[in-house]
């Protein structure tokens, strides 16, 4: 029997109108803060709500929706190709669960934990340390997310073969996420910036985090998308292309005599 192989939905390169809907949402909620910045809106529930360096509040819920659905949507393709892919199967929902990690961390804080952790835990030791003057112990946290992502991908090469636009939307996607969140925040303690400069920083960051979640639930749903296509055998698409040959040739007139 046949091996079944997922085909490739050719859609073009147009973006999904939701997909779009969430573009402009990443684009607006930094609005709704740039704004509330600029006209120095004094802090409360509302300001609060919209404020892109806070957490459990609107842009981090919304932030965590995008990438738990990521996940989601990965997880229907691994089960789908569980069959055929294998051991490709178990990296993919190795790769759902990272990304069930990086929904919670939104609204958890988990690595802002983990780094104020070894900041305390090296201040006293080495005050004048580089990491502990700029405050970016949590580098150190991404350094390992790094090597796992690259060990994981090399790793789906071949599984995700069926799904190259998929593949290029989530590696575009984990990057932007990685200089977003670490690049960004890396740059801004190491100026010390303040005031407007701060809110520009902040601004970048966040819009950069959740374009990244965007791309990531499109790889993702580009994936589902695939899954749900119908499945085609090598042995049915011969079948296929030999059945019009084999209609014209009983169609043809027999040239044996009575």
């Amino acid at each position: 029997m046949q091996a079944e192989r997922f085909p490739n939905p050719a859609r073009g390169s147009t973006v999904p109108r939701w997909i779009q809907l969430f573009f402009a949402i990443d684009a607006l909620l930094v609005a709704v803060y740039a704004v509330n910045a600029w006209l120095d809106v004094p802090p409360g529930k509302y300001a609060q709500f919209f404020d892109l360096d806070e957490e459990a509040n609107l842009p981090a819920w919304y932030s965590s929706m995008q990438l738990g659905g990521a996940a989601g949507l990965i997880a229907f393709f691994a089960w789908r190709s569980g069959a055929t892919l294998r051991r490709g199967a178990r990296l993919l929902w190795a790769l759902a669960a990272l990304l069930v990690l990086l929904s919670l961390d939104e609204s958890a804080q988990i690595h802002e934990w983990i780094g104020d952790r070894l900041s305390r835990l090296f201040a006293d030791a080495h005050p004048d340390r580089f990491l502990e003057r700029t405050r970016s112990w949590t580098s150190l946290v991404t350094l390992p997310l790094v090597v796992f992502l690259v060990w994981l991908f090399r790793g789906l090469k071949d599984s995700l073969s069926a799904v190259p636009r998929a593949t290029w939307l989530l590696a575009a996607g984990f990057t932007l996420l990685l200089l977003s969140a670490e690049g960004l925040e890396l740059l801004s303690d190491l100026t010390g910036l303040k005031a407007h400069g701060y809110t520009m920083e902040v601004c970048a960051e966040e819009l950069g985090e959740m374009l990244a979640a965007t791309v990531l639930l499109w790889g993702g749903w580009v994936m589902a998308e695939t899954a749900l296509s119908p499945v085609e055998t090598p042995s049915r698409s011969a079948s296929a292309q030999a059945a019009p040959h084999s209609s014209a040739g009983g169609n043809r007139p027999s040239s044996r005599r009575p």
